[in-house]
């Protein structure tokens, strides 16, 4: 009788540890419920701050140390701004959510980087070409955070080409060169968007040439060329590549910009960047105010120096220096000019 009485306490206690769990349970879902709700509310609330409001939250809950709350307002700042056909807002914010996704998730970086891919398919212009131009870089920066363990891997030939892991150093070559090169595609189309709109997203970029760039193309140009022009590349040199060998590439501007420069070459970054410096070159040479054409002039020479493979370039730079200080005399860039020429003599 004790042994039935004993069972049957025991039942009833099961029982009321089941119902009061369950109980438990449905109050903490509804707690965890009431609690989203309310984030979501104060979220939707917080959305018709200005966006200067916005990103300083952002940047103070960041200051935190929590990537995880100031993700939540990102991605209300990121559909805001693409409601708002906001193109600006609209690339910080899809550079903030990479950026604190790569920090929260296991293989971060690459999922960031397979993320900004889908992003880089789903914009529109001028969204597009600027993501383009920020994914190539992203490529590019994984290869050399990772090159230790990349550089001895093959060529994926017979390895699913969209898992990044399995790339050699080529795979990331031709991939960087590919977005760079969709990314001023339009040219036309790009020259006509006005840089000052994107100011916000550039504040760290190109700080001295910055100001000499008036438009998106020229901007997203000069990106390339810093990519083009750092001779790092690990693709296979064919028996006609091409050289920076020809002393009339030292030749003044409007000279260099008339040049015919051919090659069968056409994987070549050195042939890439010479017509790219044509380009620019050639949208300043009308320029009442020459300093854009000077800084990009001077780039080019620089490069043509410091890859040119035949003899007396020291006297073919020199002579194109020389010539520049007295043309751009009362242009305050010309002390730049006056610099290099100094340099070339030490």
């Amino acid at each position: 009788m004790n042994n039935k009485r004993s069972i049957l306490t025991i039942a009833l206690v099961a029982i009321s540890l089941v119902a009061f769990s369950l109980t438990l349970s449905s109050y903490n879902i509804k707690q965890t419920k009431q609690a989203k709700a309310k984030k979501e509310l104060y979220l939707n609330e917080l959305m018709k701050d200005d966006y200067k409001k916005l990103w300083a939250k952002v940047d103070s809950l960041d200051g935190l140390g929590q990537p995880k709350s100031a993700l939540e307002i990102v991605d209300k700042i990121y559909k805001k701004a693409k409601a708002e056909k906001n193109a600006t807002q609209t690339v910080k914010a899809l550079v903030y959510q990479n950026r604190y996704n790569a920090m929260l998730e296991e293989d971060g970086l690459v999922k960031a980087i397979n993320r900004m891919s889908i992003q880089v398919d789903e914009a529109e212009f001028p969204v597009k070409p600027l993501l383009q131009s920020m994914l190539a870089e992203a490529y590019s920066g994984y290869f050399n955070n990772q090159q230790w363990k990349i550089r001895n891997r093959t060529e994926t030939v017979n390895f699913d080409k969209t898992d990044i892991q399995t790339w050699s150093e080529a795979d990331f070559v031709r991939k960087a060169i590919e977005l760079y090169e969709l990314s001023i595609e339009k040219d036309e189309e790009l020259k006509a968007v006005d840089l000052k709109d994107f100011q916000e997203l550039i504040t760290s970029y190109d700080s001295d040439g910055r100001k000499y760039r008036n438009n998106l193309y020229e901007f997203l140009a000069h990106r390339a060329l810093v990519y083009f022009s750092n001779d790092r590349t690990y693709l296979t040199k064919p028996a006609y590549q091409f050289y920076v060998d020809k002393s009339e590439y030292f030749a003044e501007a409007d000279a260099f910009s008339k040049l015919k420069i051919k090659t069968k070459d056409t994987e070549s970054l050195k042939h890439k960047t010479m017509l790219l410096y044509q380009e620019l070159i050639k949208m300043h040479l009308d320029d009442n105010d020459k300093s854009a054409l000077i800084d990009v002039d001077l780039k080019r020479l620089d490069f043509v120096y410091n890859n040119y493979n035949g003899i007396g370039k020291n006297n073919f730079y020199e002579g194109t220096l020389v010539n520049m200080e007295k043309r751009y005399l009362n242009n305050p860039l010309s002390s730049e000019v006056s610099y290099k020429l100094a340099q070339l003599h030490l």
